[in-house]
């Protein structure tokens, strides 16, 4: 078992009661030849998911190779600031992702990412299809992700669209931490293009998890308060230097595309276009955005 390096493994959750004995299940039946240090992080749910998980290892023999890390946080930390603390307490040389209402499917999901990485040290993150299951409808609607042309990517690549799921990513852990992010509450997409500046990215082409549309605290919003967000995010990743002029270039084209639709929301046109043209949100454009904002108004 020492021969394979630790695999950290990070569940927050918040509100999860219906699914997070689904996701620690999914993660307890890996069959891994080495260590799972899994680190469950509450955010102080307001529902009983704290008393779930708490009776759950009580009535479960945990195989032998995890050491199991359960916090419920005393106040609400929030989405991104959970998912931060998460990461500083990881030890392992590698760390997956599962939010708690997703779950695995492949028992051999971690043994296959780690066995890529392990023997192929210029990729810095891999990740694998995932099944799209609509929660409302109780079906799997998709192999996610689809029509990719190829298995390695740079950063380049992904800047110009989010298409990892966020369960299915295994990835090296990496000296002196992550960075973080202020004003947004996504992610992923933020970490994935930060690992991207490190090495490349792997599409692994196995079904290793599903995800749970329709129940997490971001697909459950509205759509025009998705985009919204999104923007939010795109603003704060282009703060960091780790980003490729490329890379930069492609992550404003997001922006844009995110500011003309919030502009010309057809929900509460004068409440966005407040939020878009407001002193706070205006001075995060360039000259040429604000001109192509301003013109694309007038044409709907």
């Amino acid at each position: 078992m020492n021969k394979y390096p630790k695999v950290s493994v990070i569940s927050i959750t918040y509100g999860h009661r219906e699914f997070i004995i689904e996701t620690i299940e999914g993660v307890l039946k890996q069959e891994y030849l080495g260590v799972i240090e899994f680190i469950i992080a509450n955010d102080k749910s307001p529902d009983d998911t704290h008393e779930i998980i708490k009776e759950y290892f009580k009535e479960i023999n945990v195989p032998k190779n995890f050491t199991i890390k359960y916090t419920k946080h005393l106040n609400n930390k929030g989405i991104m600031p959970n998912f931060d603390w998460s990461l500083e307490q990881c030890t392992g040389k590698y760390i997956a992702l599962c939010e708690g209402d997703d779950y695995w499917i492949d028992p051999y999901k971690l043994q296959k990412q780690v066995d890529f990485m392990e023997n192929n040290f210029q990729y810095s993150m891999c990740f694998h299809y995932i099944n799209y299951f609509n929660n409302e409808s109780g079906e799997i609607e998709k192999i996610y992700p689809e029509g990719l042309t190829k298995t390695t990517f740079t950063q380049e690549d992904i800047s110009k669209k989010n298409f990892i799921p966020t369960p299915s990513v295994l990835f090296r852990k990496v000296e002196g931490g992550f960075p973080k992010y202020k004003g947004t509450k996504i992610g992923d997409y933020p970490l994935y293009l930060f690992l991207s500046s490190k090495g490349h990215v792997k599409f692994l082409q196995f079904v290793g998890a599903t995800y749970r549309y329709g129940v997490g605290t971001f697909s459950t919003q509205q759509k025009i308060i998705q985009q919204y967000e999104v923007k939010k995010m795109l603003e704060a990743v282009l703060e960091k230097e780790f980003l490729s002029a490329e890379s930069r270039k492609n992550l404003r084209k997001q922006k844009l595309y995110y500011v003309n639709i919030l502009f010309k929301s057809d929900e509460n046109p004068s409440k966005y276009q407040k939020l878009i043209l407001g002193k706070e949100k205006y001075i995060n454009l360039d000259l040429k955005e604000r001109i192509k904002v301003l013109l694309k108004s007038f044409i709907k």
